[in-house]
């Protein structure tokens, strides 16, 4: 089956270059709804032409997201390709060779922005599923590929609607670019808000005041105290193998 496999991307090569340009000629920095949702609607066309069912979403802060299914009528454990669409901004034209809209192929690369992250890696998810049903391998649960919106910048509003609407598989796989390492366990992360407030003024006869900026301190002092407890505590995933420490 491998080796079937194998003949099989040498076969769609071609195929598979022809859908990431295609997606890749579209702008969709991260900021850009419009230009997320025609790559959505790109993708899904594709997915739609080979007979497979599509469901197409839009969420407010979310915005265009898709849900790609084979042998989703199965009640075994599912699996899902899930990737984000956005890229992120151009940065300095001048100091591209090429348009960055180009999807311009050269000795076997596609040059483009979002080609690397992770356009590629979306339609290689696509291409997946493709292969599985052109080899009629017979997999035993569903089988889908997410499209999601509001990674580059931290947002994740994209996914987390995923997750809230479904579906939720038993695993994921995350097509981004990782020079080809696999990693069954990643860091996991969170964001928050903190807000420092004090009293200002003058003290003319004893008044006292708070200086916020003492506050900020001190908590940038408790997070490093915190991140040394932390990693001596951590209990590692069996699966992550590499020098654990958190970063904060």
């Amino acid at each position: 089956m491998q080796a079937e496999v194998f003949n099989l991307i040498d076969q769609k090569l071609k195929k598979y270059f022809e859908l990431l340009e295609k997606i890749c000629n579209i702008e969709s920095n991260s900021a850009d709804f419009e230009g997320v949702r025609a790559v959505n609607n790109a993708l899904c066309d594709y997915a739609q032409g080979l007979g497979f069912a599509v469901r197409k979403q839009e969420y407010a802060g979310a915005g265009a997201t898709a849900v790609i299914s084979m042998n989703e009528d199965s009640d075994q454990k599912p699996l899902m390709f899930s990737g984000h669409m956005d890229t992120v901004s151009f940065g300095n034209e001048e100091d591209w060779t090429d348009s960055p809209l180009s999807g311009k192929v050269k000795d076997g690369k596609l040059y483009g922005r979002g080609s690397y992250d992770m356009k590629g890696g979306l339609a290689a998810a696509a291409m997946a599923v493709k292969c599985l049903k052109d080899l009629e391998v017979p997999v035993a649960g569903p089988v889908y590929v997410e499209t999601v919106i509001d990674e580059e910048y931290g947002g994740a509003m994209g996914t987390l609607a995923g997750r809230i609407h479904g579906p939720n598989p038993d695993m994921a796989v995350i097509p981004e670019p990782t020079n080809l390492t696999m990693y069954p366990a990643h860091l996991g992360g969170c964001t928050f808000r903190a807000r420092f407030s004090g009293v200002s003024g003058i003290s003319f006869a004893g008044e006292t005041f708070v200086n916020a900026l003492e506050g900020a301190a001190r908590f940038v002092a408790i997070m490093k105290d915190y991140k040394e407890y932390r990693n001596k505590n951590i209990t590692v995933p069996e699966w992550w193998d590499k020098d654990w420490e958190l970063d904060c």
